[in-house]
């Protein structure tokens, strides 16, 4: 019979080299997978907050031009600040041909949208400021075609996300252009996400 208690069976003490290596080399692979998908929620998490502005904006610029036609505003035809003036809830909005709103956030466009923004300014020159006091801020009275090529005479609004600005290309905006005797042409709201 054998004796158990004198035969020693050696303990293992830890992980031979190989497995570390393995176990590196493992991590390495899951990392490389796992962390662009949770690097890019934040990219989504903008998108998505920029498809509900577009949203927004499409709902609002319909109800300014319902309120328009209501208020007899709605075949205005002049340009610049003179526009026609139409009362929503109170607050009195520019608006020009075909009921479109002026893109002065704060000339009435700010009580048209519910949300927490920074107006950050008017015009090119803040372009590059990034938005850091809210989750949005607003560059309003923009020509676009500093934005965009062949847009010359249009004019917009644009928001864009905390921790970007403009010039990143990660905006929702608002746009419209009228001709010289004040007859509108075309409006567009949509998303920019190139940058996100």
């Amino acid at each position: 019979m054998v004796n158990l208690q004198q035969r020693h069976i050696p303990l293992n003490q830890g992980f031979t080299l190989v497995e570390l290596i393995a176990t590196i080399v493992l991590i390495g692979i899951l990392s490389s997978v796992a962390l662009p998908k949770f690097i890019n929620f934040s990219s989504d998490a903008k998108v998505a907050t920029l498809q509900g502005i577009k949203g927004a904006l499409s709902t609002a610029v319909t109800n300014v031009q319902a309120v328009s036609m209501l208020q007899g505003q709605f075949n205005v035809r002049k340009t610049g600040p003179n526009g026609g003036v139409v009362d929503i809830n109170g607050n009195a909005l520019t608006v020009y041909n075909n009921g479109v709103p002026r893109e002065l956030w704060l000339n009435g466009f700010e009580h048209l949208l519910d949300i927490d923004v920074e107006h950050i300014g008017s015009g090119t020159g803040s372009q590059q400021v990034v938005c850091s006091r809210q989750p949005i801020c607003v560059i309003d009275f923009l020509r676009m075609d500093r934005v965009f090529e062949g847009k010359y005479g249009a004019y917009g609004i644009f928001f864009f996300p905390k921790g970007t600005s403009l010039s990143d290309r990660c905006f929702a905006y608002y746009g419209f252009k009228l001709d010289s005797d004040g007859v509108f042409e075309y409006m567009e709201i949509d998303v920019v996400e190139s940058g996100c």
